[in-house]
């Protein structure tokens, strides 16, 4: 009974029917167009200065990205909840791709569900910094994955890229840098025959 409600929920059709779901939730539920998203854009495109004329917390990759997505729009509202919900809709695919390598005899279904309804009662629907980090720092693990199953420089070198483009959106991003080089050094340095390949590959992603 399990392999066959298992075969059924790992069906095209299942994952469409999240997707059509998780389309329904974020176009049925508030969004929430955050000042800094709309303003920042609009305020270097006037010719203003971030760090200068511009109060800007954070890391300046979201208001480059959000002027060169949001300029041809005129900064409204309308074009930043399009561009969110297909940002979202991006991430719930890397999320089902990791689901698919991480729980490959598991359901796809339950933790994809689990994603789209959490995600939105714990971070709402809108588009803020940590979201736009969100698929960077997926794409980091995705690569991770791939370095267990092959402990080449590339990937190393996809992880430290991903990776810090996301620091660029957030500095708290870091953390996930000091995680992932513990991780290639506990994965590398089990086998004296890999220790001398581990050690070049942090120094790598360090760089």
């Amino acid at each position: 009974m399990y392999d066959f409600l298992r075969k059924i929920s790992n069906t095209p059709y299942s994952i469409f029917g999240i997707f059509l779901f998780q389309i329904v939730l974020l176009m049925g539920t508030q969004f929430t167009a955050w000042p800094e998203m709309l303003v920042y854009p609009y305020l270097l495109d006037n010719g203003f200065r971030l760090y200068g004329e511009i109060v800007h917390p954070y890391l300046p990759l979201v208001p480059y990205m959000l002027w060169v997505v949001l300029d041809r729009a005129n900064f409204s509202p309308y074009a930043l909840w399009v561009f969110a919900n297909f940002y979202q809709l991006v991430i719930s695919s890397l999320f089902l791709i990791l689901a698919r390598r991480i729980l490959p005899n598991v359901s796809l279904v339950i933790p994809f569900l689990l994603y789209v309804v959490l995600h939105i009662v714990w971070e709402g629907n809108g588009f803020w910094f940590d979201t736009a980090a969100i698929l960077f720092i997926l794409g980091a693990f995705y690569f991770f994955l791939r370095y267990r199953e092959n402990a080449t420089l590339k990937n190393v070198l996809f992880i430290g890229l991903l990776i810090g483009i996301s620091i660029i959106i957030k500095q708290t991003a870091f953390w996930y840098a000091i995680v992932t080089i513990l991780l290639i050094m506990w994965h590398g340095l089990h086998s004296k025959s890999k220790r001398a390949n581990t050690v070049s590959q942090i120094v790598v992603f360090r760089l």
